[in-house]
C-alpha cells in the first residue's frame, strides 16, 4: 500500500466508513480492504472497531476521489 492510499484508508477509517465502501474507494478487493485493516490495527494505526458498532455506509458521504499517478 502505498503511504497516500494508507493515509486515504486511515481518514476513512475514523470517520467510521465500512471496509466495504474504502475497498471502493481505493478500487481494491473487498478482502484486501479487510486484510489492510487489520494489519493497520496490529501496527496500532487505527483501532479495531466492536462487531455492531455503527459505521457510515457508501451512500452516507459524497464520492471520494482518489488520484493515482499514470
Amino acid at each position: 500500500m502505498t503511504p497516500t492510499d494508507e493515509a486515504t484508508f486511515i481518514a476513512l477509517w475514523q470517520e467510521g466508513v465500512t471496509t466495504d465502501a474504502i475497498a471502493e474507494a481505493l478500487g481494491i478487493p473487498h478482502g484486501t480492504a479487510r486484510s489492510r485493516a487489520y494489519s493497520l490495527q496490529q501496527q496500532g494505526k487505527i483501532p479495531p472497531r466492536s462487531r455492531g458498532a455503527p459505521v457510515r455506509g457508501p451512500g452516507s458521504m459524497p464520492p471520494l476521489t482518489v488520484h493515482r499517478p499514470p
